[in-house]
């Protein structure tokens, strides 16, 4: 029956909501799975014996579903020690980027993984691994209730993306008033006025789920990414822990560690371009020079997949790309508004680059990264103009929604390879509003 509330979710256009809210209750029933003392989702009772939640294929789509039905103001009015449960266990599954997984994966998820010496996350920001551009993974096929219909395989993507939109949703209703901006918590999809048809905001998350469930299925284009969506300029923020709390987190410490650490957070603007590198329009082309259409190398995941060495130019209307070792130079073109975008276009899309800037309390920083493409993961390397102590970052994650949606993720230390868990956080950005 979830995965069926899922689907419904999905493909709601409003009468799915209110069918699932007012009818089912599903949003009193998911607030008590996560949170009562009794729920099936055990994290209260985790949360009780200093444990980490399980993190399983049930999890993550009840988070999703979760985050699909969330009204903040339903939990304003919740007593001081149950809105102290709910902050608590969510703040546990959007910040345990460090946890391994110590539990099994439900019966609808099974990993083959090339780099095994990647470790396996308990709360991963994504699957397949981030540390493959290319990955190779398998999935089975969850257990969809064909009794209702007869869906193709799906599979969710992982519980940290809907944690963290949900988590930075809620947590600033602790703090006082005068600390909470505009843009400094998510835009929940029960508030998006429907100018059009909601399905449409879950066309990707879709698309997501089919490739995850199917890989190595020839889908042109995949549809998790819809080309011109990073365009323009975002506004969130990004949370941050102190280092010696999450060193010790690192060495293995409990859970309390993390529930009592303070959590502090920085608001950022982003001022992000899309840049497409297209399939040609005739073949005639493509057999003259196929090197002038074939996609960069996968390069290092702390520097967002980028090869080494590569000269990136901005020019007129996009950008000139020089890799090592290659003959030709690569032309991104800048990508067109979002909503002018065609299907016909976007099959012509191989691959897309983001550029950028943005700026925040800590100083004004440049922004550059690729997004893969059969999932949408989005990967950004976020470097400070005047350096000093400021460092590299690595930005991680999804956009979740379309029109309305959010980018939600990690953000890591480039220092620590990607074979060890870093120094972590998580961050949301939204749409200027």
């Amino acid at each position: 029956m979830l995965w069926m509330a899922y689907v419904m979710m999905l493909e709601n256009d409003g009468l799915n909501e209110r069918q699932l809210r007012e009818y089912a209750g599903m949003d009193l029933w998911l607030r008590d799975f996560w949170f009562d003392p009794h729920g099936a989702s055990c994290a209260t009772a985790a949360l009780r014996d200093n444990l980490w939640p399980p993190s399983t294929d049930i999890a993550a789509l009840t988070m999703w579903l979760f985050w699909f039905l969330l009204r903040p103001e339903d939990y304003t009015i919740l007593d001081d020690t149950t809105f102290k449960t709910v902050i608590s266990i969510l703040k546990l599954l959007a910040l345990a980027a460090h946890q391994a997984s110590h539990f099994a994966l439900g019966d609808g998820l099974t990993l083959l993984r090339r780099d095994v010496s990647v470790p396996l996350q308990a709360y991963p920001v994504c699957q397949p691994s981030w540390a493959d551009f290319q990955p190779e993974l398998s999935l089975r096929q969850s257990s969809i209730p064909l009794s209702y219909a007869d869906y193709p395989p799906l599979a969710p993507t992982p519980l940290a993306a809907p944690a963290i939109l949900s988590y930075l949703s809620l947590a600033p209703k602790s703090t006082s008033p005068a600390e909470v901006s505009l843009h400094a918590s998510p835009l929940n999809p029960s508030s998006v006025a429907m100018q059009i048809p909601m399905s449409m905001e879950w066309e990707s998350e879709w698309k997501r789920c089919l490739n995850l469930a199917t890989p190595g299925a020839k889908r042109d284009p995949p549809g998790a990414f819809r080309p011109g969506s990073m365009e323009g300029v975002w506004e969130g923020l990004f949370t941050y822990m102190d280092f010696t709390a999450y060193a010790a987190l690192l060495s293995g410490a409990p859970p309390p560690t993390l529930h009592k650490s303070l959590v502090a957070r920085h608001q950022q603007t982003w001022r992000l371009c899309e840049y497409h590198l297209l399939a040609p329009e005739s073949e005639d082309e493509l057999a003259v020079n196929p090197d002038r259409y074939r996609p960069l190398s996968p390069g290092d995941p702390l520097r967002a997949y980028l090869p080494a060495g590569i000269d990136i130019q901005i020019v007129r209307d996009g950008l000139r790309v020089h890799e090592p070792g290659r003959a030709s130079t690569l032309f991104y073109h800048r990508t067109k508004e979002h909503a002018h975008i065609t299907p016909e276009y976007a099959s012509r899309v191989l691959e897309i680059l983001v550029a950028g800037e943005g700026h925040s309390a800590w100083g004004q920083f440049n922004l550059i990264g690729r997004i893969r493409r059969d999932d949408g993961f989005i990967s950004l390397s976020k470097e400070y103009v005047d350096d000093g102590d400021r460092g590299k970052w690595l930005y991680r994650g999804y956009l979740v929604g379309d029109v309305s949606g959010n980018m939600a993720g990690r953000w890591r230390d480039t220092l620590s390879p990607p074979a060890v868990s870093g120094y972590e956080g998580c961050f949301f950005m939204g749409r200027r509003r």
